[in-house]
């Protein structure tokens, strides 16, 4: 009886221990997933950006080339993400409008 009890609890210890480097190895690649994702840029902000650029084409011709140049070096490193660029165009038109609305 003794070693009945003995073995449960050794067996219990064992599955708590194997229970918690789940969870933690699961957090832990949780973690790199979501940290690697932020540094990505959201269409939206490089179509603002570029919408931004567009204002000063009226004003400042140098600042507009450093302006679109950043902006157009962001598309590049996006342009095989045919989802993003989709979403980017539309972002852009959409900034566009308002633009010409004002």
């Amino acid at each position: 009886m003794g070693d009945k009890v003995f073995l449960l609890i050794i067996f219990e210890s064992i599955t708590k221990l194997i229970i918690m480097k789940l969870f933690t190895s699961s957090l832990f690649i949780c973690f790199l997933l979501f940290s690697c994702s932020d540094s990505k840029v959201k269409p939206q902000e490089a179509a603002q950006q570029r919408c931004d650029c567009e204002k000063l084409l009226s004003t400042d011709l140098t600042a507009f080339s450093e302006c679109n140049s950043k902006v157009l070096q962001t598309l590049e490193e996006y342009k095989s993400d045919v989802e993003w660029a989709e979403e980017y165009q539309e972002e852009y038109l959409n900034c566009l409008r308002a633009d010409l609305r004002e």
